[in-house]
C-alpha cells in the first residue's frame, strides 16, 4: 500500500541516538510536498481516470499499480464532496468503478479495500443494489445529470467503465537524534539543511502548524549559530545574519537533552512498506 511520508524531520534528541519515528497524519500546509497523481478532495486523495475504461477486475488492479484502491466511501461528507468535485469539473456523467462488491457473499456488499459492509444506504441508488439478471456484483458509482438522483448501482464486474482510486493518506515522520551537529547531519544525508527562516510569514505559518499537530510542546533545532564568531548568530545554512527581530531565538548549546531539531525537505515524497 502507497504511503506518502512527507519528511519534515522532526527530530528528537535520545541519549542512546535511537531512531524512532513518531508519524502523524498529514502534510504540512507550508510544503510543496507533491502529491501527483491523485488530488486532494477533502481529507482523501484521488485519482480520476476519465478517458479510458475498464472492467471492475481490470480497474482495480491498475489502481494498486499506483499504490492505491479503487475508491471506499466511508462517510457521507466523502461522498457529497466526490460529488460535487466532479460536477464542478463536469465529469459526473459517467459511472466510475467503486471498490464495492459482494463476490464474496453474495448480496452481502462490502468495500473490497477494507472488507466492511456498506453501511451508508443513503449513497445507493434508488432500489439498488438489485443484482439484476443476477449477475450484478460490482459496484459503481452511477451519475445522471438534469437534477436527476445520483447513487451507488451494483453492475456487471465485466463493464467497462471509468474508475476512481483512493491513496491512503500521506504522513508525516518524525525521528529521534542527538544533537545540534548529529542534526545537522542527518539532515544533510538526506538532502536537506536544519531550518532557516527567511520570512516572518514562515515562522508564523511552521508556528501554526507545530500548535495544530500538538507538538510545540518542545524546542527544534534550527540552522542558526554563532559557532563562527561568538555573539553575532547567522544562519549556517546560508550564513546570513539574523535580521528577524520578532522571533525569539534562544543560544544553540552544543548538547541538549529532550531537544528537537527540524530539517524541512524542499520536495520529497518517500514510499515506505
Amino acid at each position: 500500500m502507497l504511503r506518502l511520508f512527507a519528511f519534515l524531520c522532526l527530530l528528537v534528541i535520545s541519549t542512546t541516538y535511537e531512531i524512532r519515528p513518531i508519524v502523524k497524519d498529514g502534510l504540512p500546509g507550508f510544503t510543496d510536498v507533491t502529491t501527483a497523481p491523485f488530488l486532494k478532495i477533502g481529507e482523501g486523495y484521488y485519482y480520476i481516470e476519465t478517458v479510458l475504461t475498464k472492467n471492475w477486475f481490470e480497474a482495480y488492479e491498475t489502481c494498486r499499480l499506483i499504490g492505491s484502491e479503487l475508491i471506499t466511501i466511508e462517510t457521507i461528507e466523502e461522498w457529497l464532496l466526490v460529488n460535487q468535485y466532479l460536477k464542478d469539473l463536469n465529469i459526473d456523467g459517467q459511472p466510475y468503478w467503486t471498490s464495492g462488491t459482494d463476490l464474496a457473499n453474495q448480496g452481502q456488499h462490502v468495500w473490497f479495500s477494507n472488507g466492511l459492509n456498506i453501511t451508508l444506504d443513503e449513497i445507493w441508488y434508488p432500489g439498488e443494489p438489485n443484482n439484476k439478471g443476477g449477475n450484478e456484483h460490482c459496484d459503481q458509482m452511477s451519475f445522471s445529470k438534469d437534477n436527476n438522483p445520483t447513487g451507488v448501482n451494483d453492475y456487471n464486474c465485466d463493464g467497462a467503465f471509468s474508475y476512481i482510486c483512493e491513496a491512503p493518506q500521506p504522513k508525516t515522520a518524525a525521528f529521534i537524534v542527538w544533537n545540534w551537529f548529529d542534526a545537522y547531519a542527518d539532515c544533510r544525508l538526506i538532502g536537506a539543511e536544519l531550518i532557516t527562516i527567511d520570512t516572518i510569514e514562515e515562522w508564523k505559518l511552521i508556528n501554526q502548524y507545530l500548535r495544530d499537530m500538538k507538538i510545540d510542546d518542545v524546542p527544534y533545532w534550527t540552522s542558526g549559530t554563532d559557532l563562527a564568531n561568538q555573539g553575532q548568530h547567522v544562519w549556517f545554512s546560508n550564513g546570513l545574519n539574523f535580521t528577524l527581530d520578532d522571533i525569539q531565538v534562544n543560544q544553540i548549546m552544543m548538547e541538549a537533552w529532550n531537544t528537537v531539531m527540524k530539517c524541512p525537505l524542499p520536495t520529497m515524497v518517500l514510499q515506505l512498506d
